[in-house]
């Protein structure tokens, strides 16, 4: 049986509805705004909870990992325990019966439907994730997990003060929004529509239409045939935003360990 949860569905209200707002309130610093916080957050998601802290695909130091994760939560995501576990249960039993958002059961439940409707057989079991509980283990991690919400209202309240109800809307709703509907288009699109490279037993496709607003993250048939790979972009071609961040960082030293794909 499914039901509504209303918690997430007025967030979700409140944030379009503050996204639609800010048209009223435009001008060239606010859209400058958007962009800064858009490109943090997203990358805070990509690099930081994704390829970092759920597939371990580098290595870093305490202090960057913290502040990547720092960057994820600002995407309100959700806490990354909880993010985690829901992509991970999604890597156990792609396109199955288990899998959180697999367009298999709907293209409104692969859209938005999971993340608004409670439906317990598709809810995380409580499963042991080895990424989980070495968050779990540290104390930084569980306090990041659970006040995920907390930078986005102090960033709120001090673009409040520095440029009013314009601030708030341009620097937290609307690059917000411009953040979800690109991860709820991966999951269905990236399901599928695409091409495949791989023999995997899954529908996952990687879909180029969607480079300019995933960083990367829509070469998803490539991460599901090697979901350790910090690259998901194998060819020159196919355009990953959040690897090359990645390059950059160990280019300069502040990653290593960095798993790369195999190719044939």
């Amino acid at each position: 049986m499914k039901r509504v949860n209303w918690g997430i569905a007025f967030a979700l209200t409140l944030f379009h509805a503050g996204a639609l707002a800010a048209a009223f309130f435009f001008s060239w610093k606010m859209l400058g705004l958007t962009l800064v916080m858009w490109v943090v957050s997203g990358l805070g998601i990509c690099i930081g909870y994704h390829r970092g802290l759920a597939h371990r695909s580098f290595r870093t130091s305490k202090l960057v990992e913290y502040f990547l994760t720092f960057c994820g939560g600002l995407a309100l995501h959700g806490g990354s325990v909880r993010w985690l576990r829901t992509h991970l249960a999604h890597h156990a039993d792609t396109d199955g019966e288990t899998d959180p958002h697999a367009p298999r059961h709907g293209y409104f439940w692969s859209y938005i439907g999971w993340k608004l409707l409670k439906y317990p057989n598709r809810q995380d079991p409580g499963r042991s994730w080895k990424n989980v509980d070495r968050l779990l283990r540290d104390r930084v991690h569980v306090c990041l997990n659970k006040l995920f919400w907390v930078p986005s209202v102090i960033f709120g309240i001090l673009f409040f003060g520095q440029w009013g109800i314009s601030g708030v809307l341009w620097g937290v709703c609307v690059p917000v929004v411009l953040g979800w509907h690109p991860t709820w288009l991966v999951n269905l699109v990236c399901h599928k529509w695409g091409y495949k490279r791989f023999n995997t037993n899954d529908d996952s496709r990687n879909n180029p239409w969607l480079v300019p607003i995933t960083f990367g993250e829509c070469w998803h048939h490539n991460h599901h045939a090697q979901p350790g790979s910090a690259r998901h972009g194998f060819r020159w071609y196919e355009i990953d935003a959040a690897w090359y961040v990645i390059w950059a960082m160990r280019f300069i030293g502040i990653v290593w360990a960095v798993i790369l794909p195999k190719l044939r």
